[in-house]
């Protein structure tokens, strides 16, 4: 389990981000079903939490922050390609 939470919050930290216009996108990958569900539901509430207390506070440098959620299916490949995906919308 603190293997799974360490990757969840490593992949927050390690976010795709896109800026646009006025807001900062931030991919995020949990595993919202499988064995690990609870806990990625757990970890994308409260990047959700966190997300919103930023931009209650103004953003960051002005920007609002967007979260993109996408479940990993607790799976290394779909994690991958997730990840693969997020970098290719931000070029």
């Amino acid at each position: 389990m603190r293997k799974g939470l360490g990757i969840v919050m490593l992949v927050l930290l390690w976010a795709t981000t896109a800026v646009a216009a006025d807001v900062i996108k931030l991919g995020g990958m949990y595993p919202l079903s499988g064995r690990a569900a609870d806990l990625g539901i757990t970890c994308k509430q409260g990047a959700e939490l966190a997300v919103k207390e930023v931009n209650a506070k103004g953003g960051v440098l002005g920007k609002k922050l967007e979260l993109l959620s996408t479940d990993s299916k607790a799976n290394v490949q779909e994690a991958v390609a997730i990840s693969n995906r997020y970098i290719q919308r931000t070029r």
